[in-house]
């Protein structure tokens, strides 16, 4: 079963504005629609009101089916005369929460839904429209996907981030929760084993390898590796990166894999010349004995008619660590992140979509691998969105990609 919980939010204050439960929300993909899933997180500021639509088959209509959705998930809030805004970001400190359902900057109404299917979990906001001003940055929370409907369009001039930092995973990134362990996540990056260091994590691109310690080979061994490269291209079910390897034996962890976002607008989405959405892996904490790989990029989907990227799309994989420093964590721009020095694997940028691999040490523990390339895809109307600005990784790389939007 599949159950929704549909929210009219203002600022702080919240609205319940209908419950329903429903029958299985699983479907049949088309050409690049898929299916998605997620529970009702537990959000009630006031006591629910009627609104014998929101459950209906007809829902919110944007002219195409997004990925990942199906007609009718969407919550329709004509019965109580309340439809979503426009809700315009300034601040620096936006934040926008998948497990909450709530926007910490928003002054207009908003309709939430956590929905449950068949291919993972999901937070869906429905919006009128979507401006993030040049100054202005919204930052993911929860633990969920995130998946943005406008019914009309969405703007980003400022920051849209859902990228993991070091090992804290937000928006449907994997963590790593245990020392001498893989990462996790579905390409969880190989766990530390003496004398090597953890690999990194991987999703569309592998994770590196762990280098060796003390500046040998000793036991003729294999090194960590990173993990098998998972997903597709049309990123249905939308998923978010893994989290690199982690050595051991006491505290060490990997990092996180970079977040998932989906923006699926009725009209068009204008990412500015300033304007990023940054979903990359975090870089491998290191600064003790137990250290860990770079977590890989995570994914952004974005749908609608038109689609125009002046500045910058990044998936990047976070660089490994050490038994000295931590790597970086994935850059919003198409530059790698670095491995800690020294020996510390950099992370997945541009044209090149694996992490690279941990080097060996002259003392001591050589360095942790870096994170693959997490995943972009791009649909509209023809196929072809107009790209001005960076995507990293690349089209070239196959990591990045276009295709048309579902009917």
């Amino acid at each position: 079963m599949s159950h929704y919980r549909w929210i009219l939010a203002a600022g702080s204050a919240s609205a319940l504005i209908a419950a329903a439960a429903c029958g299985s929300s699983s479907s049949t993909s088309n050409n690049d629609a898929g299916t998605d899933a997620g529970s009702v997180p537990t959000n009630g500021d006031s006591g629910p009101q009627s609104n014998p639509d929101s459950g209906s088959a007809s829902g919110v209509v944007i002219g195409f089916t997004p990925t990942n959705l199906v007609p009718g998930q969407l919550p329709s809030l004509s019965a109580d005369g309340g439809v979503p805004g426009a809700i315009s970001v300034s601040a620096s400190d936006c934040k926008i929460d998948t497990d909450l359902g709530t926007i910490s900057c928003a002054t207009a109404p908003f309709a939430y839904a956590a929905i449950n299917g068949t291919g993972g979990s999901v937070g869906v906001f429905v919006v009128q429209s979507l401006a993030i001003q040049g100054a202005g940055q919204l930052q993911v929370k929860g633990s969920l996907p995130l998946v943005i409907v406008a019914l009309d369009t969405v703007t980003i001039d400022g920051a849209l981030i859902a990228a993991g930092s070091g090992n804290t995973a937000v928006g449907g990134g994997a963590s790593s929760t245990q020392a001498s362990t893989a990462g996790g996540g579905q390409g969880g990056g190989a766990a530390g084993a003496t004398p090597y260091a953890p690999a990194g994590g991987s999703f569309c691109g592998v994770g590196g390898a762990g280098g060796a310690g003390s500046g040998a080979n000793t036991d003729g061994g294999t090194p960590p590796a990173g993990g098998l490269a998972y997903g597709n291209a049309t990123l249905s079910p939308l998923i978010g990166g893994s989290a690199g390897g982690a050595s051991g034996p006491s505290h060490g962890l990997g990092a996180a894999g970079g977040g998932a976002i989906q923006i699926a607008a009725k009209t068009s989405i204008t990412i500015g010349a300033n304007g990023s959405i940054n979903v990359g892996g975090g870089g491998g904490p290191g600064p003790s004995s137990d250290f860990g790989g770079g977590g890989s990029g995570g994914a952004i989907l974005l749908e609608s008619p038109t689609v125009s990227v002046a500045g910058m799309l990044a998936a990047n994989g976070g660089g490994g660590g050490n038994g000295g420093a931590n790597g970086q964590n994935g850059q919003p721009n198409a530059t790698a992140a670095q491995g800690a020095s020294p020996g510390g694997g950099n992370g997945s940028a541009g044209d090149a979509i694996p992490g690279s691999a941990g080097t060996a040490a002259d003392t001591g523990s050589g360095g942790a691998g870096g994170g693959g390339a997490g995943r972009i895809r791009i649909n509209t109307t023809t196929g072809a969105a107009t790209i001005g600005g960076h995507l990293s990784p690349s089209e070239p790389s196959t990591c990045a990609s276009e295709g048309t939007i579902a009917k």
